[in-house]
């Protein structure tokens, strides 16, 4: 009976090199995201996962600044542009506090099944 071929015999011999190295880019991309919700609900939200009622104004006063809730519409292009930018600062924030636990914790599991078929 004729043994089994390894990883490295039945594929062609960059696949793997390019397997991992796809591998690592998600480790990364995973990692990075895990760090920038962590930081901005470390900051923004309370143990109950609810906005803190200490940030409360200073959101306010964000959302009012970067035209939240109103059009970045201007006849002047580059005016139009810099409203634009401000409305971009708003939606980083949003997309800090996005992800909720359950969100953190799947992502987590990935990347712990990630780093273990290593």
């Amino acid at each position: 009976m004729a043994s089994r071929p390894t990883d490295a015999e039945y594929f062609e011999p960059d696949l793997i090199d390019r397997l991992k190295a796809r591998a690592s880019h998600y480790r990364g991309r995973i990692k990075a995201l895990l760090s920038f919700h962590t930081a901005y609900q470390r900051a923004l939200l309370g143990e109950d996962g609810k906005l803190r009622p200490e940030v409360l104004p200073m959101l306010r006063d964000l959302a009012a600044f970067c035209l939240a809730n109103g059009s970045t519409y201007h006849d002047d292009a580059r005016r139009h542009a810099f409203n634009e930018g401000r409305r971009a600062v708003w939606l980083e924030i949003q997309k800090g506090l996005r992800f909720d636990r359950n969100q953190l914790e799947s992502l987590n599991r990935q990347l712990q099944e990630l780093d273990e078929d290593e």
